[in-house]
């Protein structure tokens, strides 16, 4: 405990320093990630409301609704902490509404429930089984992945090289906005964007809002939190589905690779 006290010091100090002209100091990136990491090292669970946009040229998705993730205790020593995912959410493309519900679990398989009026679709991603036809970490394509900031963030953090530009206050709340750029050791290819902003939260170290810049400079996705509550108790029932008897259930492991 004390060890953690003095690590969460030491990695906040920075963020509270001062200039002589008594003006708040504005924070290198990587000293505010470094905060945003041991905070989040305590959070056990977390839940936020979301707003996500994507555009494409001319494709517009809308998406939002509730996201809701726990982490579960490693099973061992040097064995990863297990970190189960739920989303339900209402999906507006090109005029139509799909509700969907995303459910990751403990056992490392992905559903999909997609509804739209009396239709219903139920897809299945087993990430401890290959994909047909593909070489890819099934791991990388977990569906809940696309609706939670952390995990995109991560995603490009080992490629892009981050400065903080400023602090914004959205909401009565002092926000740390950082840009990330591909590195110039990054090889054409590697990172298939031009810009990552996030905005990292003062107080609790938490990724409130996140834009993706594509390769022409156009935001190509934004998601927004809000009412983020952390280490609150979540019923474990939650992460956990079971598909109805006789239920159609497409296999994304062999789908996914282009098999029959």
């Amino acid at each position: 405990m004390i060890r953690y006290l003095l690590l969460s010091i030491i990695a906040v100090a920075p963020l509270f320093a001062q200039t002589p002209a008594a003006k708040p100091a504005l924070p290198a990136a990587d000293v505010v990630l470094k905060y945003h990491d041991t905070r989040l090292a305590a959070v056990k669970s977390w839940q936020a409301n979301f707003i996500k946009n994507i555009s494409e040229g001319s494709l517009s998705v809308v998406q939002s609704g509730t996201v809701r993730f726990m982490r579960q205790p490693a099973s061992g020593p040097g064995q990863p902490a297990v970190e189960k995912g739920r989303a339900d959410f209402m999906m507006q493309i090109k005029g139509r509404d799909l509700g969907q519900t995303i459910i990751s679990g403990a056992d490392g398989v992905a559903w999909q429930i997609v509804s739209q009026d009396k239709l219903r679709g139920l897809y299945k991603l087993d990430m401890n089984r290959p994909i047909a036809g593909s070489k890819e970490d099934p791991h990388n394509l977990n569906p809940i992945n696309e609706v939670n900031p952390l995990a995109l963030l991560q995603k490009f953090r080992p490629r892009l090289g981050f400065v903080t530009e400023g602090v914004q206050e959205l909401g009565g709340r002092q926000f740390y906005r950082l840009v990330g750029k591909p590195k110039a050791a990054a090889m054409p290819g590697d990172v298939q964007i031009s810009a990552l902003q996030v905005w990292i939260s003062s107080d609790d170290g938490f990724v409130h809002r996140i834009v993706v810049i594509d390769l022409r400079g156009n935001p190509a996705l934004a998601m927004d939190l809000s009412a983020v509550r952390l280490n609150l108790p979540l019923d474990d029932a939650l992460f956990v589905f079971t598909p109805p008897p006789n239920a159609n259930v497409l296999d994304l492991n062999a789908r996914l690779g282009g098999a029959k």
